[in-house]
C-alpha cells in the first residue's frame, strides 16, 4: 500500500537526520556553523525558486538567502541561482 511506503521512507528521513542532541552540541559549540530554522518563511521562499528541481535543494538554498549566510555546495543548480555567497 502506498501509504505503507510512504510512512517507511518518512521514518528512514527521521532515522538519517542528525539527533537533537547532536543539533544541541553544536548550537552551543564556539565555530563558524550556525543552526537555522526551517520556518515558514523558509518554506515560502523555497516556492519561488523552481529553478532548483530538488525540493530538498530549495529548502537548503533558501535557508541561506535573506540571512546572506554563505553556503558550501558543489550543486550547480543552487550555485546558479544564489549566485552569491556559494563556497567551492
Amino acid at each position: 500500500m502506498a501509504v505503507d511506503r510512504w510512512e517507511r521512507a518518512v521514518e528512514e528521513l527521521r532515522a538519517r537526520v542528525a539527533p537533537p542532541v547532536r543539533v544541541q552540541r553544536l548550537e552551543h559549540t564556539p565555530s563558524q556553523y550556525r543552526v537555522v530554522p526551517l520556518d515558514a518563511a523558509v518554506i515560502a521562499r523555497s516556492h519561488e525558486m523552481s529553478a532548483i528541481p530538488a525540493w530538498a535543494d530549495r529548502l537548503i538554498a533558501a535557508t541561506v538567502q535573506p540571512p546572506g549566510l554563505p553556503l558550501i555546495t558543489r550543486d550547480p543548480e543552487i550555485s546558479r541561482v544564489l549566485r552569491h555567497d556559494v563556497l567551492w
